[in-house]
């Protein structure tokens, strides 16, 4: 895993106090294997091995990569718990738990608006079904409901008849 692999490069992930720092560290200890490995193979590495430090280095940057995406709240505000010193199956629980409210939230708040007459901007045709058209309304909130493209760049009241996650669904009245 990434734990081996910056063990192998000779990474110590206690010294970076950022990603961005353990990301510089790694690239620094694999140019130096690189240089050391030119100048007559001193550090005694066959091809299989090099290829080791060259995987290694790939899996260090990727896990780096994976750490930098990941939100801030799914490691321990403790220092020392951060995405080298957790284990994928703790950050994937955390990063689940976190989505999980998240999308409840989103859900609870997207239903205050059932039953309400919404003006709606019009921006496009729903590319998912083609008779309905897509829209904003004024607290940018995502609204599908049918109609034409002769309605784009037009405001349509829609009453709201169903609330999903991350969009609503509405009728016209207008």
């Amino acid at each position: 895993g990434a734990s081996a692999a910056f063990e192998a490069l000779g990474v110590d992930l206690t010294r970076s106090t950022t990603v961005d720092g353990a990301r510089t560290a790694v690239r620094g200890a694999f140019r130096a294997k690189a240089e050391a490995r030119l100048s007559d193979k001193r550090d005694g590495l066959d091809d299989d091995s090099w290829d080791g430090v060259v995987k290694a280095k790939a899996e260090a940057l990727a896990a780096l990569d994976r750490a930098d995406a990941a939100p801030a709240s799914a490691f321990h505000a403790l220092a020392g718990v951060g995405p080298a010193q957790c284990p994928d199956e703790v950050k994937e629980e955390r990063l689940r738990r976190i989505n999980e409210r998240a999308n409840a939230h989103a859900k609870k708040r997207s239903e205050r608006y059932l039953g309400r007459v919404e003006p709606v901007l019009v921006e496009s045709r729903n590319t998912r079904a083609p008779t309905q058209v897509v829209g904003r309304t004024r607290g940018n909130k995502l609204v599908f409901f049918e109609g034409g493209l002769d309605l784009v760049g037009t405001v349509v009241d829609c009453r709201i008849v169903e609330a999903n996650t991350f969009s609503l669904v509405g009728e016209r009245t207008s």
